[in-house]
């Protein structure tokens, strides 16, 4: 009788004893051990898709590593050339906790041929978790960026890495890239709240929402080019910062300095029980 069952059984969802395709005379045991063998097959089948995502994960990263090396390879004859650096840009943090127990992390520092980077994480959660996490991506990022990393490389690379330890959700990410020898500059996010530029006392909204690193390895951040010009500031929020406070404040120009435009966000928008950070 067994082999009279159809093997798409395992499949169905739960049965009755008058949906079995064969006359049973003990239908209740059979269909407990009917929904274990379901389980073990979900189970099965979940490993192996884990099993997958591990594999291309660990594929991306020797990809992103062949390409890193491949450009630096290309770079050698450039050694002796030096850039002309324009712009120097001006960058004021401001947060409403201590900075051990803030699960925001922010940085801003000099990489390689006349990069400067900005990276923002949000750590999942408040308290010295959140922090560790933040604190986590943060250097990870770092670290890749001052090392040579194209920014999109080191972000796909933390992306990976989420997903072999399975922290998925755990942090979102802002990272701005400048080019202080022409004054581009590059927004990438990943989960992160919406940005926003101000010039002349008007606010654009800046990116797109998207889920966080280290659900999927085929997830990807989302990028928008800038051009900042004369007076244009560059405001960058964490999830707690009160981003409807910002939209609701009529600014004037010329604008506030950037510390004095951070620290008036935070007093004045910050939500409760929630880290807050403002990157301008």
């Amino acid at each position: 009788r067994l082999r009279q069952l159809p093997g798409a059984l395992l499949h169905k969802p739960l049965l009755t004893p008058e949906e079995l395709p064969i006359i049973c005379r003990k239908s209740g045991r059979f269909l407990a051990q009917l929904h274990r063998s379901q389980e073990q097959l979900r189970t099965i089948q979940a490993d192996r898709q884990r099993q997958q995502e591990y594999r291309e994960a660990v594929q991306q990263q020797y990809r992103f590593l062949s390409a890193y090396l491949q450009d630096l390879s290309d770079r050698i004859c450039q050694r002796g050339q030096t850039l002309q650096l324009q712009y120097e840009p001006k960058v004021r943090i401001y947060g409403n906790c201590s900075y051990s127990a803030n699960g925001d992390r922010c940085s801003h520092f000099s990489g390689i041929r006349g990069n400067y980077y900005i990276i923002l994480c949000d750590g999942m959660g408040t308290g010295f978790g959140a922090a560790e996490e933040g604190r986590a991506a943060g250097e990870l990022l770092r670290r890749l960026l001052i090392a040579g990393f194209p920014a999109e490389y080191a972000l796909r690379s933390r992306n990976s890495l989420a997903v072999l330890r399975e922290l998925g959700g755990c942090t979102t990410v802002d990272l701005v890239r400048l080019q202080l020898d022409t004054g581009r500059g590059t927004l990438y996010k990943w989960g992160a709240a919406s940005s926003y530029l101000l010039k002349n006392g008007q606010l654009r909204k800046i990116g797109t929402a998207s889920p966080p690193p280290g659900l999927s390895v085929h997830g990807r951040e989302t990028v928008d080019r800038l051009s900042l010009g004369g007076g244009e500031v560059l405001i960058l929020l964490s999830d707690g910062a009160g981003e409807d406070r910002l939209l609701r404040t009529e600014w004037t120009a010329p604008e506030p300095s950037p510390g004095v435009l951070a620290a008036a966000i935070v007093e004045h928008g910050a939500q409760d029980g929630d880290d807050a950070t403002v990157a301008v």
